[in-house]
């Protein structure tokens, strides 16, 4: 957030106010990021690779460092990045997401995602066994 006005008023210790002044400049305002969204993806054959994407305000300060839960799990992401891939064959099972970002003011709070579930691979279709030929009689 960048001010460039601003009303100011002073009070001392005993709690006298001073008469309002008014202040002109640049000031900019930094606060912790604001996660605004979060998404999960499956892709792979089967589809069990999950992906995860966020968007964040970053309360104007540089992303550091971002988190992604996954289940019982948690990853450290890293710097500015927005997206986190899983390793391909991730476990069948339903899976809740949560992320949460750093910036120079502190950590976001965590944003819940769509809870993801994993199918178990298929079985493989068995062959049909071959048909016996007749016996010549």
């Amino acid at each position: 957030t960048t001010i460039t006005s601003a009303s100011v008023t002073a009070t001392n210790t005993d709690g006298a106010t001073g008469a309002p002044g008014s202040w002109g400049g640049l000031l900019t305002v930094t606060t912790k990021p604001v996660l605004t969204s979060v998404e999960a993806t499956l892709t792979g054959t089967p589809a069990n690779r999950l992906g995860v994407e966020w968007s964040v305000n970053d309360g104007g300060s540089p992303i550091l460092e971002s988190e992604v839960e996954v289940g019982p799990d948690t990853e450290h992401v890293g710097g500015a990045t927005a997206a986190w891939q899983s390793d391909p064959g991730q476990d069948p099972g339903t899976y809740p997401i949560r992320v949460r970002v750093r910036n120079d003011n502190g950590w976001s709070e965590w944003k819940a995602g769509p809870s993801v579930t994993i199918d178990p691979p298929p079985s493989p279709t068995p062959s049909p066994s071959p048909t016996p030929s007749p016996s010549p009689s």
